[in-house]
């Protein structure tokens, strides 16, 4: 390809700060002087209108200053490659007068080649892989193969499969508009039918939520990013943030506070991008727009008034949600669940009795939560102002732009979801979906598996739900429950994915029951094969074998 053909092509929508900058003197300096500014002017112009004005003004600098460095960058390696060359051909002449010149000269470059190799590794997201690697040519053939597992080569829309770029991008916007669009739920009868049931936080807790922000409050949620997550729209980083955390943070709680005071969040905190992740490694499969997960990318301040959120209702979460939901929740595991799990089977052996386990599939859990219902919820269970007008205002008016292969598309209106990749948002999903377990928990019709005084019905990982049944009666009511939880809540069941098994003497078996397909050999739960409970060792084995013939790639590299 020709040099023009090659070039990379910037794209304003997708800018993001270069981490450079952060250590650029020049760039910080400009910084400071842009906050004291910020800070000094008209006191009767808004906090939020300052916050916004002052955003674009240091992604004006940064592009800028980026620039400028860049500049003197090739100038600076034109020039050290040319005197380089010059030594060299003096060298000839001369041998020996120029040694030590040329392997200085020879240490520079191969300090900026290292620089561009790291640049590589890290857009390919391989840095941890091949870490302390010399670079080599790989690092930037890791790099075009991540974009290439990234681009979505081919769709099927309408019954056909395009590889036409618009239609692609055509594709997913249609999906993801009708997705997040506006869907009427019965909010009346799912209060009455199954939020009543949720617990509420007395007064006194309640107020203990509803302080005003704080700077403290701001800077623990700065100290809490991860730098290495990718920015939103406006391309200010986490790293950004925590260099300038102390001169930052006293602005944003004023800039915090004053959105609950005119309960309206400034516009940028209302927009974010979408990248699309694949769910599976199957190429026929990918042709679905249904097979990507969409993680939203949220402008960083947004993050840290989700986290200043997030950390009041995990205050409180324990009082509001059962143990037998783990996900997000601190003092919870993953882990937890699973053990639970093979405990049943392990001991429904013991006692030579029987359970059935029904894995239900909630299609697009996260995408489907009605904003209204999840207001109702947070009204019941008594948190306070600060947190539920927190959530409402975050949802109110919002959207979102698709990235599909490096491309961004056309606003698609948010009206129901919570965001993945919301600091706030596993909570918030799991107390959406904490009124469903309870109606399986209290229900008289359905009998769990038994042990003594102790009884497991549900388990809960975000969507992922598992319930155990002693009898045909208690199976035909939990399949009814979620039935009746999705005619009012506005989720969903994908029926063609929920899994169940039996599990002891049952004495038949059907492969087809409540409309659910059954299989009599434990399943996998949580990514753990549950055949194996007994003996795991066939299972490690086989994990060895494959370890040791993805390390045998290694081998000459």
């Amino acid at each position: 390809r020709s040099k023009n053909e090659s070039k990379k092509v910037f794209i304003w929508e997708l800018w993001k700060l270069n981490a450079k900058l952060l250590k650029d003197e020049n760039f910080m300096d400009r910084v400071q002087a842009a906050v004291e500014q910020m800070k000094n002017e008209d006191k009767s112009v808004a906090y939020g209108h300052k916050w916004e004005v002052f955003k674009q003004a240091i992604k004006m600098t940064a592009l800028e200053r980026a620039s400028a460095i860049k500049y003197e960058e090739k100038k600076n390696e034109k020039l050290m490659r040319s005197n380089l060359q010059a030594m060299v051909e003096e060298e000839c002449r001369l041998p020996g007068a120029f040694k030590d010149d040329i392997l200085s000269l020879k240490e520079k470059l191969e300090l900026l080649d290292r620089e561009r190799y790291r640049g590589a590794l890290i857009r390919a997201r391989a840095v941890r892989l091949i870490a302390g690697e010399a670079p080599t040519k790989r690092a930037l053939g890791m790099e075009k193969k991540h974009a290439r597992h990234n681009e979505i080569a081919e769709i099927e829309k309408d019954g056909t499969v395009t590889s036409d770029s618009v239609e692609i991008e055509r594709a997913f916007f249609d999906y993801y508009s009708k997705l997040f669009s506006y869907n009427p739920v019965n909010v009346e009868g799912f209060k009455s039918e199954f939020l009543f049931r949720m617990p509420r936080l007395d007064d006194t807790t309640k107020s203990a939520l509803e302080g005003p922000i704080t700077c403290e409050d701001v800077k623990t949620a700065i100290e809490a990013l991860n730098p290495g997550k990718s920015p939103g729209p406006d391309g200010l980083s986490a790293g950004f943030y925590k260099a300038f955390k102390n001169i930052l943070s006293p602005f944003l709680a004023n800039v915090f506070n004053e959105a609950f005071d005119l309960n309206i969040l400034p516009p940028s905190f209302l927009t974010s991008h979408t990248v699309l992740i694949p769910k599976t490694q199957d190429a026929v499969k990918l042709r679905h727009v249904a097979s990507y997960r969409p993680i939203s990318l949220t402008n960083v301040d947004y993050k840290i008034l989700m986290k200043i959120l997030a950390s009041r209702l995990q205050s409180v979460i324990t009082k509001i949600v059962g143990s037998h939901q783990t996900c997000g929740i601190k003092g919870r595991t993953i882990y937890t669940n699973i053990h639970k799990a093979r405990s049943v089977l392990e001991c429904c052996d013991a006692m030579q009795s029987c359970v059935a386990m029904l894995q239900v599939d909630l299609e697009k859990a996260f995408d489907r939560v009605p904003h209204d219902v999840l207001l109702s919820v947070l009204d019941h269970i008594n948190v306070g102002s600060v947190i539920r007008e927190g959530v409402r205002m975050a949802y109110s008016g919002c959207s979102t732009r698709l990235i599909v292969n490096k491309s961004v598309g056309k606003r698609v209106h948010v009206q129901r979801s919570v965001r993945q990749g919301c600091p706030l948002s596993p909570l918030l999903f799991c107390i959406y979906i904490e009124s469903f377990c309870l109606s399986i928990i209290n229900n008289s019709k359905i009998s769990g598996f038994r042990l003594h005084s102790s009884e497991v019905r549900v388990l809960a990982y975000a969507d992922d739900i598992a319930m155990f049944c002693a009898n045909l009666e208690s199976v035909v009511e939990a399949v009814d429950t979620v039935k009746r939880f999705c005619g009012v809540s506005g989720s969903a069941v994908n029926w063609n994915k929920c899994l169940g098994f039996w599990h002891g003497d049952w004495g038949v078996t059907p492969s087809m029951f409540a409309n659910i397909r059954w299989v009599s050999t434990p399943t996998k739960y949580l990514g753990v094969p549950l055949e194996y409970y007994r003996d795991s060792e066939p299972y490690w084995r086989s994990q060895v074998g494959e370890l040791r013939d993805k390390a045998e790639k290694w081998r000459g590299w």
